[in-house]
């Protein structure tokens, strides 16, 4: 008797079971599941913030660059300053270089140990770079006082030329080390 009591109770508790599943959420709840379903879906990529958030006025170089402006012929923040050299002006056909140099400011040292990098590529057609990548090896100069690269471009066709890229860095005091992993360097000349 036991026996068949059991099981009588097993079928009532599946039977409840069964007939929960099949009962649909009320409205407002279904609604705020998928609430909760689309704030806790994975993020793929990073986005930029609002544009309220944005800190004001200061931008920065990479801030620039992710806006498409392109930033001026230096940078500057406390611990160093990033000048850009160009031409003025190149012949089509001809090789013509910039410089980027790094000086670090007010106490600080470049940090030679960390691995300074550039990596560049074409704002759009009509130049050809001699290299895209340079690491601190490629450095024209790295000392404490300084780091430099030089970049050998060729404009292919008239008209104004972009070439943008980011630069890798690290400046030091004995306390402390300032990092700038992606530092957006870019300029234009004009080929005729």
């Amino acid at each position: 008797m036991f026996r068949g009591q059991a099981v009588t109770l097993l079928a009532i508790v599946w039977i409840f079971a069964l007939s929960a599943c099949e009962k649909k959420p009320p409205q407002g709840a279904e609604a705020q599941g998928a609430d909760m379903a689309s704030m806790e879906a994975p993020k793929a990529r990073r986005t930029a913030p609002p544009p309220e958030s944005r800190r004001a006025p200061a931008r920065s170089a990479a801030e620039a660059c992710a806006e498409g402006a392109r930033p001026g012929s230096s940078y500057s923040k406390e611990q160093f300053e990033v000048t850009i050299k160009v031409p003025s002006s190149c012949k089509v056909g001809d090789a013509a270089r910039a410089e980027i140099q790094v000086v670090p400011k007010s106490g600080y040292k470049m940090n030679l140990k960390f691995p300074s990098e550039l990596s560049l590529k074409k704002g759009g057609d009509g130049v050809t770079l001699a290299k895209e990548s340079y690491d601190k090896g490629d450095a024209k100069e790295l000392t404490e006082a300084t780091l430099r690269y030089e970049v050998t471009f060729t404009p292919t066709s008239a008209g104004t030329k972009v070439v943008q890229g980011e630069l890798g860095f690290s400046v030091c005091t004995p306390k402390v080390c300032i990092t700038e992993p992606d530092l957006c360097v870019a300029w234009e000349v004009v080929a005729q």
